[in-house]
């Protein structure tokens, strides 16, 4: 009875928090006479949600009540939440000690609901006090309002000699991180006219860049491996060569550590010698360094192991005798063996390592504790109330009586989110008892299963677009989804209904139909299209992480209409045409951030086959290969390498490819500079018509400009030929430019403009410009 009276009142606070301030919360309990089990149910009256009544700011000070209400962000019917209230409490804090009123105290009394009209009234008190006003002497170098930001007063509400001493020190770090170690400042407060005045008097002192780094003493190690580690480096054409002592004092820490990971534990690393040119513009920089002797492992025991054999666990060592001696990896090895412990069960096994020394060896013994052996009791599932059991438990990676294993927890908890059908989900216990058995939890919140999305947006070629979405997640609970989506744009438009069954037949393949229709208006013609596909996807994670397959049947009938005189019948076929094909895809996701990556790469490999036997009417042969490649040189810019190859051709007596199956190049997404689809085989009225064989090769080096505001210059380089042993480097045809990035939830806006470098005949040689959303590649 404790236990619900006390889960009684969390509903009632998580209601009223939410505003229902008159919710009620009843617990009814039914015995069971054959089990003598209860069955208890929570009756809620929530009643009428309340709104924001009359709100009333009670201020010292005009001025700072004004700022106060601004940003409190509630109104009279609004809706009123406790944690809303809250929020626009700590803005309104915010904002008042922004205005200069350091000492402000805001506070909202407790509120007060009328239950007769649900109406609950907020009164706001704000004690401003006085208004410092912050003035800097001597600054040129930096923006006072990065200054401005390092100030101490508006998050601690204090202005006294201790904190004013603070903000002097945060002051100068800044200068010192922009490269003026020499700076110093002092803060004093001083009356003024009833209120009061920071002054902070700055002497900047100069820039100084780093002129050189040595490093001395060293044998073992090339001094340029040393130096490779380092972020103290001279200036240079990607290196802004500021002096830091803080980085200084990094890169001492991570040449001791690279002098210890090559087997010399007793090295000694600085402290560094700095001098100063005349003027203290210049920094020359020399690193002493003391090797030591170079010591190895000498051998590795594991003991007291019973539950795996000693073998084995001594082959999980990232040490091997011989190799040289690196207390952090034999600290890692002690990790690796409690991790295997865990993996199997055993959560109260303890692993201590032991290093005895001797001429020039370390010999290792790892001692094992290894405890009980803790297996899965029950699995109890909580929160479904749409979705079937089933679905979750198909999708657990354990069973009951198995070895209760934290990482498949944490791999269930995986799964059942990326089902995309749950708000919250909940394994545990993550940090299971040394026990023989333990149940494991799994709660789960359930999404609203219909979901309606809509969006606007604009790009060069298509124009204005827009779609909208609506659909099911979680169709009859068993986690399948059905969407409609329609989008359209001055091209045309494109209807989708889609269907997603995350399991297909009991196995880990994902399965997709999607029947969609659309009109195009092309260069030169239009057609309608309408599709069937049927997909099936798995990841292969086991193999490699990141390697995923797919693969896909898809029955298209095609009408092509409004043809341009000029295109000629062996250019394009008019009338309806049935394609179907089979298409296997590879692909290895190995970015860390697909819509905006800074660092790893993506691969894909498509082989599309279309036959008589599949119910085509045309034969062909198609594939593409690309690979995209993106690397922190230097950081925080990325080089993005892109390079992506289409090879096609006609099979058996079909003379051509489809036009809307040929390779098309030119533009926002391939080659910039270029007008688009305009880089290859055209007629004589200059429709393009595509072609078997593509090359595209991009770099492009994006850098930072302004918080969400970025920036980049690329270079483009393709080509696209009727057939495709026509390939070569003598069509490629290159553009270069520069463009602009903003920083966006769904990925970046771009603008690029690019000139064409090699001319193109009937084109005229020009700047050319593009807008769209996400990266070209």
């Amino acid at each position: 009875p404790a236990d619900l009276d006390r889960a009684r009142e969390r509903l009632l606070a998580r209601l009223r928090r939410e505003g229902f301030l008159a919710a009620r919360v009843t617990a009814e309990i039914r015995t069971d006479p054959a089990t003598n089990a209860r069955d208890v149910t929570f009756a809620v009256e929530a009643g009428e949600r309340a709104r924001v009544g009359r709100v009333e700011i009670r201020a010292d000070r005009p001025e700072a009540g004004v700022l106060a209400r601004q940003a409190l962000g509630l109104e009279a019917g609004d809706r009123f939440g406790e944690r809303a209230l809250q929020e626009g409490v700590d803005a309104a804090r915010r904002r008042v000690r922004e205005a200069g009123y350091f000492e402000a105290r805001v506070d909202a009394e407790q509120p007060v609901p009328d239950p007769a009209t649900s109406r609950v009234a907020i009164v706001l008190n704000v004690d401003a006090g006085r208004r410092f006003d912050v003035t800097f002497t001597g600054v040129h170098a930096l923006p006072e309002a990065r200054l401005r930001e390092r100030l101490t007063f508006p998050h601690t509400g204090i202005v006294d000699e201790h904190e004013v001493a603070a903000s002097a020190r945060q002051v100068e770090a800044a200068y010192r991180e922009a490269g003026y170690p020499f700076a110093e400042v002092q803060g004093r407060v001083e009356p003024a006219d009833g209120e009061a005045a920071v002054r902070f008097d700055v002497a900047e002192g100069p820039r100084v860049t780093v002129e050189s780094v040595a490093i001395t003493g060293l044998t073992a190690l090339r001094e340029d491996r040393v130096l490779g580690q380092l972020r103290t480096r001279p200036r240079g054409l990607l290196e802004r060569g500021v002096f830091s002592a803080e980085a200084l004092e990094q890169d001492l820490r991570a040449v001791r550590r690279l002098l210890e990971a090559e087997g010399l534990p007793d090295a000694r690393v600085g402290p560094a010698q700095v001098t100063f040119s005349d003027d203290r513009r210049r920094a020359r920089i020399v690193i002493p360094v003391e090797e030591g002797p170079r010591v190895h492992v000498g051998s590795v025991r594991v003991e007291g192991a019973e539950a795996f054999a000693p073998e084995t666990l001594r082959e999980a060592v990232p040490l091997r005798a011989g190799a040289p001696w690196d207390p952090a990896l034999a600290e890692e090895g002690r990790r690796v063996l409690e991790r295997r412990y865990a993996r199997h069960g055993y959560h109260a096994a303890r692993v201590e390592v032991d290093a005895a020394r001797r001429d020039g060896l370390v010999d290792l013994a790892y001692r094992i504790e290894e405890g009980p052996q803790t297996r899965i009791g029950r699995l109890v599932i909580a929160g479904l109330t749409l979705t079937r059991q089933a679905v979750v438990r198909r999708e657990l990676p354990f069973a009951e009586g198995e070895p209760l294993n934290p990482e498949a927890l944490l791999e269930a908890q995986r799964r059942l989110s990326a089902l995309g059908i749950f708000e919250r989900v909940d394994v545990e216990p993550l940090r299971p008892p040394p026990a023989p058995y333990a149940d494991v939890r799994i709660t789960v919140r359930e999404g609203r299963p219909w979901h309606v999305a809509f969006g606007l947006g604009y790009s060069t070629f298509e124009g204005f677009r827009a779609f909208v979405e609506g659909g099911h997640d979680n169709l009859f609970g068993t986690s399948h989804k059905l969407a409609l989506r329609l989008r359209a744009s001055e091209r045309g438009e494109r209807g989708d209904l889609t269907y997603l069954v995350p399991t297909l037949f009991g196995t880990r393949w994902r399965g997709d139909a999607n029947l969609s229709h659309e009109r195009r208006e092309e260069i030169g013609w239009q057609f309608e299209r309408s599709t069937l596909a049927l997909a099936a996807e798995r990841t292969l994670e086991t193999w490699l992480p990141g390697l995923a397959t797919r693969l896909r049947y898809g029955l298209s009938l095609v009408n092509r209409f409004d043809v341009d005189p000029t295109l000629a019948p062996e250019d394009i076929v008019r009338g309806r045409e049935l394609v179907a094909s089979l298409t296997p895809e590879l692909t290895l996701e190995r970015r860390d951030d697909p819509l905006d990556p800074r660092r790893g790469s993506f691969h894909l490999l498509a082989v599309q086959g279309a036959a008589g036997p599949l119910g085509s009417e045309v034969d062909f042969l198609k594939t593409r290969l690309e690979t995209h490649w993106f690397i922190p040189w230097p950081p925080p810019t990325v080089l993005a390498l892109s390079a992506r190859l289409g090879l096609a051709t006609p099979l058996g007596d079909t003379p051509n490819l489809p036009i809307e199956e040929r390779f098309f190049a030119g533009g926002s997404t391939t080659v910039r500079g270029y007008r688009e689809r305009r880089l290859g085989p055209r007629d004589a009225d200059d429709n393009p018509l595509g072609g078997n064989g593509l090359v595209v090769l991009n770099a492009e080096w994006r850098f930072p400009l302004w918080r969400w505001l970025g920036g980049a210059l690329f270079v483009d380089s393709g080509a696209v030929t009727a057939d495709a042993g026509d390939l070569g480097t003598g069509a490629l045809r290159t553009g270069a430019g520069a463009g602009l990035r903003v920083t966006t939830p769904i990925g970046p806006i771009r603008v690029d403009a690019g000139y064409p470098l090699d001319r193109v005949h009937g084109d005229a040689q020009k700047w050319r410009f593009s807008i769209a959303i996400g990266y070209p590649f």
